[in-house]
């Protein structure tokens, strides 16, 4: 049951294109491996993150493909347990790990043990590498990058359904987005420096624009 196609969706573009360009060739690659194929490929970091919010739609578009092959998706009955006598019915909890990593990330920051001063150094540098700029790590540079550190680890609004991303990913993320749509536009490039990007205001927009892109290749 060999398969010649499969459908890319304009959201998996959307999510890709927030990653540096060398990890974007990875989970092109990974995409077309896995729908073509139907095996896996191994990544690490943002390339993983990124294939596995894909991956269900990959696996529900090679379903249909092999309904289809076999002539239809067969019907299928489903029928619920009587519950016995004197049985208890109880609802099933949610999960209530999903959000360790981003609970533990908000212990670390009021406990002092994460230094974001040193994270936002690496939020400049990623911008410096991303947009071809040269910021240094000056207290203006770093103090909104700090802040928005704070803020998303104090109050993850939505980012803790997300909980295997940390706040310096959502930077990044934030970062190759704007250098996406900006890069090329001289007057719009001038705006990719940290005091614009990480505005309290601003930040909250893009992020949310990131949020958006990756909602959407979920569905």
């Amino acid at each position: 049951m060999k398969r010649d196609s499969f459908i890319f969706y304009r959201s998996f573009y959307e999510a890709i294109v927030l990653m540096p360009p060398e990890e974007q060739v990875k989970v092109y690659h990974a995409i077309a491996t896995y729908c073509l194929n139907h095996k896996e490929t191994e990544l690490d970091g943002m390339a993983k993150m990124v294939f596995t919010l894909v991956k269900p739609q990959l696996d529900a578009n090679y379903k249909r493909f092999e309904n289809g092959c076999k002539g239809g998706k067969p019907k299928q009955v489903v029928t619920k347990p009587e519950p016995k006598a004197n049985q208890t019915v109880t609802k099933s909890k949610a999960n209530l790990n999903l959000n360790v990593n981003v609970n533990e990330y908000k212990e670390n920051t009021l406990s002092g043990k994460l230094n974001q001063t040193a994270t936002a150094r690496q939020v400049i540098d990623h911008l410096n590498k991303t947009a071809n700029r040269a910021y240094r790590h000056s207290k203006t540079s770093l103090e909104p990058i700090v802040a928005r550190l704070k803020d998303m680890a104090l109050d993850p609004c939505g980012l803790d359904k997300y909980p295997d991303i940390n706040p310096y990913q959502w930077c990044e993320f934030v970062i190759n987005r704007k250098v996406a749509k900006w890069g090329k536009d001289p007057k719009m490039s001038e705006f990719l420096r940290p005091e614009t990007l990480f505005r309290r205001s601003n930040f909250e927009s893009y992020l949310g624009e990131v949020l958006t892109s990756i909602k959407k290749s979920e569905e």
